[in-house]
């Protein structure tokens, strides 16, 4: 996927557009810009074997869930957490409005 070029799920709403794709040291640096509409239900729990992940909202709430357990963290508007290489993860927006959030790997 080329920087600027958006691409959307039409059975969920999200929409996602890349800012950034470049190579960086010997390693890939890719930034995106996800907006979840509203009551988003989370993807399946996964986990990245190559990369970390950080999450920043942007606009709105991000619900993040790590582990087999499914912790719940709440992000707010500024708020960010890097999920590291082999974490289980899942995100949503469980609320009333879209939320946008940056992701970086």
């Amino acid at each position: 996927m080329r920087a600027g070029k958006e691409i959307g799920n039409r059975k969920t709403g999200e929409t996602l557009t890349m800012l950034i794709s470049e190579e960086r040291n010997g390693g890939a640096e890719q930034l995106y810009l996800v907006r979840l509409p509203a009551w988003r239900p989370s993807l399946p729990l996964h986990y990245h074997l190559a990369f970390t992940e950080t999450f920043s909202v942007v606009e709105g709430v991000l619900d993040l869930y790590l582990g087999r357990k499914r912790r719940h963290i709440t992000l707010k508007e500024h708020d960010s957490t890097t999920v590291q290489i082999g974490q289980l993860h899942t995100f949503a927006n469980q609320r009333d409005e879209a939320s946008i959030v940056s992701s970086s790997l």
